[in-house]
């Protein structure tokens, strides 16, 4: 009782109190060493996206608004592993492959339903997905497109027959070794993966152009050109792939990487082909 009567007794010193308080936070806050700014970093396919793919799709389809041009809206990267049914170990080395490839925590796939032919049942962890937006979205397409897709071997393209019909476009690769984060050497299983590209395009027609803006091949239309034409002459002179890397590594006559020489830039039949022609001086036969 005495408590409340002098509560009610000293209200003024009750709001001094409060005003002090206040004021020793903010003070306190001032006092305290301000911090660093986080620097933000966007990567290249970004800025390529807003600088020079924006303004040729809008010439091309003619949109009034640049609300109106598609965008990659994310990437779902997915695992499945059928062999996790009997050991799960192999579920784990997947997750830990998945996770090192995308940067980003996976997350568990279960099975739906109870299949006794593969002896599976229901709720079992079978594989793992990882969901990609922003600026990892970015990032990982920028290896996909410039180092992964140039080592898949006899690479010649992707194909434009993926499509769902709503602007979707799905790709599947048959080994994770392809990608330069995995350690060759640490793999006991070679895991194949699921990729799908989610856009905000209505129409196939437009997510093509996209996706082909980002990282398609650079001859592309001359590819489309030549075959219309019929001209399978000079499209057998064309290069496989227009990465530096793989061109870097295969045979500048026939793109092979097998026994690649990266000295002479040709594979070890042609470079035979062409010594016992005379055609590289210094080399015989008895030095290969």
């Amino acid at each position: 009782m005495v408590d409340k009567k002098a509560k009610k007794e000293n209200p003024e010193k009750q709001v001094k109190a409060v005003k002090e308080s206040k004021d020793s936070k903010k003070e306190s806050k001032k006092a305290q060493a301000p911090k660093e700014k986080e620097l933000k970093i966007k990567t290249r396919l970004a800025d390529y996206y807003k600088a020079e793919i924006v303004p040729s799709l809008i010439k091309k389809f003619s949109f009034k608004s640049v609300m109106q041009v598609p965008r990659l809206h994310k990437i779902v990267v997915n695992m499945g592993v059928g062999e996790a049914v009997t050991d799960q170990k192999i579920l784990e080395e997947a997750i830990k492959d998945l996770e090192t490839i995308t940067g980003q925590k996976a997350s568990m796939r279960k099975s739906k339903k109870a299949i006794s032919n593969f002896k599976l049942r229901e709720g079992v962890n079978i594989g793992a997905m990882v969901t990609l937006r922003k600026q990892k979205m970015y990032e990982f397409l920028d290896r996909l497109i410039n180092i992964a897709l140039p080592c898949v071997r006899d690479f010649k393209g992707l194909s434009d027959k993926s499509f769902d019909g709503h602007g979707n476009y799905s790709l599947g690769i048959k080994e994770q070794i392809i990608f330069p984060e995995i350690n060759f050497d640490k793999v006991t299983r070679v895991l194949g993966m699921d990729i799908t590209f989610v856009t905000s395009a209505p129409t196939d027609n437009e997510a093509y152009e996209l996706l082909q803006a980002f990282g398609g091949e650079k001859y592309a239309k001359l590819r489309n050109e030549l075959k219309e034409k019929g001209d399978y002459d000079a499209l057998q002179k064309l290069p496989k792939n227009s990465s530096p890397v793989r061109l870097h590594n295969r045979c500048m006559f026939t793109g092979r990487a097998r026994g690649f020489h990266r000295k002479f830039g040709v594979s070890r039949l042609v470079l035979r082909e062409m010594a016992l022609k005379g055609e590289i001086p210094g080399l015989k036969k008895s030095s290969w």
